[in-house]
C-alpha cells in the first residue's frame, strides 16, 4: 500500500468520523435543547508562512448551534464553512478552502454584559455576551491541479449582541491545518443567527 492511498484513506476516515460526530450533536440537539441556525461573511486572512503564499480572501459559511437543556454554559456548534484566497506564487490560481468543524461554544462575560450566559436567546437581552470557541474539524484545500485534505483544529472570540429580532454577533478564529504546510487561517466574519 502506497503513502499517498494510506493519506487518502485516513482523510476519509477522519472526515467520516468527524461528519458522523457532527450528525450525531445535529440529531441530539433536535430531541432536545435549543437550536439556532445561522450564517456569516467576512474575510480570511493567511497568517505566519501562509501569508507568503496566499492573499486575504473572502469567507462565508453556515451554522447549526445547540444549546443543552441542562448545563447552558457550553453550546455545540457545527460549522460548513468556504474561503477563497489568490495563491500570491501562481498567480492565476485561486486556492479555496472548504472545512466541517464541531465545535464548543463557551460562554464569557464582557464589560456591561449580564453574563447570563450562552443558553439565553441573544435576541432577548440588550447587553451584548461574550463567547469563547474551541473545536476540530476536517478541511480540504482545492485548486485547479490538486486537493488536499488535514485534519485542523480551531479557536476564537466572538461578540453576541440583539440585531432587531435576529441574534447577531462578530467572531475572529484561528484555523490550524495539519496538512505538512501548517497553514494557518484568520477569519474575521460577521453574521446573523435565527
Amino acid at each position: 500500500m502506497n503513502a499517498r492511498w494510506r493519506a487518502g484513506l485516513a482523510s476519509g476516515r477522519l472526515r467520516i468520523c468527524v461528519e458522523a460526530v457532527a450528525l450525531i450533536v445535529c440529531f441530539t440537539g433536535l430531541a432536545s435543547g435549543q437550536r439556532a441556525i445561522g450564517g456569516a461573511v467576512g474575510a480570511a486572512f493567511p497568517i505566519g508562512g501562509s501569508a507568503d503564499a496566499l492573499e486575504i480572501g473572502q469567507q462565508s459559511g453556515v451554522f447549526l448551534l445547540f444549546t443543552p437543556r441542562r448545563g447552558p454554559f457550553a453550546r455545540a456548534r457545527i460549522d460548513f464553512t468556504w474561503a477563497e484566497m489568490q495563491n500570491r506564487l501562481a498567480p492565476d490560481v485561486r486556492d479555496r478552502f472548504y472545512w466541517t468543524a464541531l465545535g464548543v461554544v463557551f460562554a464569557a462575560r464582557v464589560p456591561g454584559s449580564s453574563g447570563a450566559g450562552a443558553g439565553m436567546d441573544v435576541a432577548t437581552k440588550p447587553e451584548p455576551s461574550g463567547y469563547v470557541i474551541l473545536g476540530a474539524g476536517v478541511y480540504h484545500q482545492k485548486r485547479p491541479d490538486a486537493r488536499r485534505d488535514a485534519a485542523g483544529i480551531n479557536t476564537g472570540a466572538g461578540i453576541e449582541f440583539a440585531l432587531g429580532p435576529f441574534g447577531a454577533f462578530a467572531e475572529a478564529r484561528l484555523h490550524y491545518l495539519d496538512d505538512g504546510l501548517r497553514t494557518k487561517l484568520f477569519p474575521i466574519g460577521l453574521g446573523l443567527r435565527f
